[in-house]
Order: structure tokens, then C-alpha cells, then sequence
């Protein structure tokens, strides 16, 4: 007898609260909110789509998305909470893939959950699968010291992966261990425009890159703007 193929879930933490940006998840582009984006998405692919709220709006809307929602304990509505205890608590004990995905990254394109979904699916040897943009540039802090003293030729750099901030994926026993632990793959996402929304100008970029205007325009992403 075949094996079944594995429960995919598919977990949209989307509390209501945000100092960057307040009601973020909630913000639209082209019509529809961050949330909804993300969830269109994820019902492409995954078996069951989860969203983590602490909020009764954002879990109506949800339902109205065919999802299901999560009331997590508004302990882990928190600024402060980490990621992995908002994701432990909303999982289901069937899942045998978990996506995490982020209603914050609205470029994230429906290839890349299929990416991450098959190479966590396929290669045992890997704990967690990551979106990410390869770059090679220098990193500097805000005081302007450069991680890597050692500046050569971009030709010479070794390659560098800015998380995407879109989707991750992992079997359910990672939960049981901290974020990044063990073998982590970063993979190139489908979508080379880095868009992490935290403030109202990550917004209206998003807005101008997804518009029809914007897909005329030539834009430059984060990952060239550090190249060069």
C-alpha cells in the first residue's frame, strides 16, 4: 500500500499589534491585505493553512479565507515572544511538513512554498529550508565597522543568503529545538526582489512593485543596492 503523502500545514502568525507599522498584517495592496496575499498563497499548496492570532478580527477575516485560525495565548501576542513558541503552539499533531510563512513578505510567489515543501519533503538530511536572496556584498553596523575587514572583489567574496523573511520549512520535530539549529538550507527565492515590510515605506514599496506601475518600472533590490 502506498504512503500517504504528509499533512502540509501551513502557519500565518498575523497578531493584531505592531509598533513598526500598526494594524501591518491587515495593510492592503492591489485590494487585498497582507494576510489575505499570504493565505491565497498557502492554500495552494499546503494541506491545512493556519493562522495565529490573538485577535477576533483578524481570526473572522481568516475564516472567511478558509483558514483556520489559532487563538494563541495573548502571552505570545507579545513584541518580545519568539517566533518558535508561537509556531510549537500552533501546530497540529498530524503535520508531517510545517511552513512558516510571513504575511510581511508579500513577494513571496507560490513556487517558493512549493521549493521549500519539496526540499524538506526530499532530503532527510535537512532540518530547515529557508527563502533567501544570495548576496555578495559587506555588511557594516550602524557605527560603520564592516564584518569582514578583508574587502576583495565581489568576483572573490563568498556567497551570502539574506534571509527572505517569507517561508520556512521544517519537519515537526524541529520544534522541539531552537530556530536555526542544526543543517539550515537557504535556497534562492523564485522572486529576486528583497521586501521585508516593518515600516510604511517597506509598505509602499510593496504597493509600487506589485502595482501595474510598478511592474513597468525597473527596481532595484536590496541584494544589488548592497553590491554595489
Amino acid at each position: 500500500m502506498a504512503k500517504p503523502p504528509p499533512v502540509i500545514q501551513a502557519i500565518i502568525p498575523a497578531r493584531m499589534g505592531s509598533k513598526g507599522l500598526p494594524y501591518k498584517n491587515l495593510r492592503e495592496i492591489n485590494g487585498k491585505s497582507l494576510m489575505r496575499i499570504a493565505v491565497e498563497k498557502c492554500l495552494e499548496v499546503a494541506t491545512v493553512v493556519t493562522v495565529s492570532t490573538e485577535d477576533d478580527d483578524i481570526a473572522c477575516r481568516a475564516h472567511a479565507m478558509k483558514a483556520s485560525v489559532h487563538f494563541r495565548d495573548p502571552k505570545l501576542a507579545r513584541d518580545d515572544v519568539p517566533s518558535i513558541d508561537v509556531l510549537r503552539e500552533a501546530q497540529m499533531p498530524d503535520a508531517g511538513i510545517i511552513l512558516w510563512v510571513q504575511c510581511t513578505a508579500p513577494l513571496m510567489t507560490i513556487e517558493d512554498l512549493i521549493i521549500a515543501t519539496r526540499w524538506i519533503q526530499m532530503n532527510r538530511w535537512a532540518d530547515l529550508v529557508v527563502a533567501s536572496h544570495e548576496f555578495h556584498g559587506v555588511l557594516m553596523d550602524q557605527f560603520g565597522t564592516i564584518e569582514d575587514r578583508k574587502i576583495r572583489p565581489r568576483q572573490l567574496m563568498e556567497p551570502r543568503w539574506l534571509v527572505s523573511g517569507s517561508v520556512w520549512a521544517f519537519r515537526p520535530e524541529y520544534l522541539k529545538g531552537e530556530m536555526y539549529a542544526g543543517t539550515v538550507v537557504p535556497f534562492q527565492s523564485s522572486n529576486p526582489t528583497y521586501c521585508d515590510i516593518n515600516t510604511i515605506d517597506d509598505l509602499n514599496l510593496a504597493r509600487r512593485i506589485l502595482s501595474d506601475e510598478g511592474s513597468n518600472t525597473e527596481q532595484r533590490t536590496i541584494v544589488e543596492a548592497v553590491e554595489r
